[in-house]
């Protein structure tokens, strides 16, 4: 039997882990570059959409359905989200001015092989897809942690896609080398 202070604890999870994104997003936003064109603006309205609807349905998840928090889960799952937005920020550092929440091929752009980009050629993509199960998992809420990934990994793999062909009409033979040395 679900204690009734498990809805407010898991609210409470809701709303640091919120407010830790809140802070995410708005230093991304002070972190984009300007300049090139850019594409796939539809899909980014669509990333926007889901960002709005994630946190909507999260607090309605634990409000209506009354489930025990597991607060081993919740730990390792907060913990985990709050290790996927440093990894964030480190990325979004790494890129610096060609950072862009659209794929964009800014002037001057130079193909960036530090940091974690060492190792991930996406790891921007790769930390939204985790970030789309983790974030509603940390306070409990499973059916919007499937809603979530079910919305954001499709429009990821596609925004994935482009930016590798316009990348690689960028940079040719050397993104084709660093594709071979990196993972996703």
């Amino acid at each position: 039997m679900p204690d009734s202070t498990d809805k407010y604890y898991a609210l409470m999870i809701f709303a640091v882990l919120g407010c830790v994104k809140g802070s995410v997003e708005a230093f991304a936003a002070r972190s984009r570059g300007k300049g090139g064109a850019e594409s796939s603006k539809i899909v980014s309205k669509l990333f926007i959409l889901s960002g709005i609807l994630t946190p909507v349905f999260i607090p309605a998840e634990i409000i209506f359905f009354k489930r025990p928090l597991c607060w081993h889960f919740s730990l390792f799952f907060s913990a985990a989200f709050l290790a996927l937005m440093y990894l964030r920020i480190l990325a979004i550092r790494a890129l610096g001015p060609f950072y862009s929440v659209n794929v964009r091929i800014a002037d001057g752009h130079m193909l960036v092989k530090t940091g974690v980009y060492k190792y991930f050629r996406h790891p921007l993509y790769l930390i939204g897809i985790m970030e789309s199960f983790v974030y509603p998992l940390a306070p409990g809420a499973y059916i919007t942690a499937a809603i979530s990934a079910a919305a954001s990994v499709p429009l990821i793999i596609f925004r994935r896609a482009e930016e590798e062909k316009a990348l690689l009409e960028k940079f040719g033979a050397e993104y084709e080398i660093y594709k071979k040395a990196t993972w996703f």
